[in-house]
């Protein structure tokens, strides 16, 4: 969304309409997309193994990238895990920060050490050390989606 530009969002469907408000900062020198830019996760396909390897049970669309406009955001995803399923653990290299925020379901989130339950409207941040393993781990009968963010530090 272009800084100062006044918008209206209606929902014509019959279906629950979901948009979701992402702001980051714009550093000096960023020239912003100069109209709004909107997706239809629905209409999305899977991605497709490009910039960021999918790991072997994460149903992933890729939502925006920097072609659509994000001036400091690496991506943001969407993510589902299906029921009885866990992500392969692992660390990145140094400066990748990933944010992993559930929007529905139940998940157990294994970061460092710890493992800790993970709802609706809870994140946890990746540190960019490059040595803290994580994953996500769905043991219910239910999908967990989330709203994944990157970003190089």
């Amino acid at each position: 969304m272009p800084e100062g530009l006044e918008f209206t969002m209606s929902n014509t469907g019959d279906e629950m309409l979901f948009m979701y408000l992402i702001a980051e900062p714009v550093p000096a020198g960023f020239t912003p997309k100069r109209e709004v830019v909107v997706k239809d996760e629905k209409a999305m396909a899977l991605r497709d193994q490009g910039y960021l390897k999918v790991h072997w049970s994460h149903n992933g669309k890729n939502v925006f990238t920097a072609p659509d406009g994000l001036a400091t955001l690496l991506s943001v995803n969407y993510i589902t895990f299906d029921p009885m399923t866990i992500g392969q653990p692992h660390s990145h290299g140094p400066r990748l920060e990933e944010v992993w925020t559930v929007i529905s379901g139940k998940n157990l989130a294994f970061l460092g050490k710890e493992i800790r339950w993970q709802t609706a409207g809870q994140a946890y941040k990746i540190p960019p050390t490059g040595t803290t393993p994580h994953s996500n781990i769905n043991p219910t009968e239910e999908p967990c989606r989330f709203l994944y963010f990157s970003k190089l530090k």
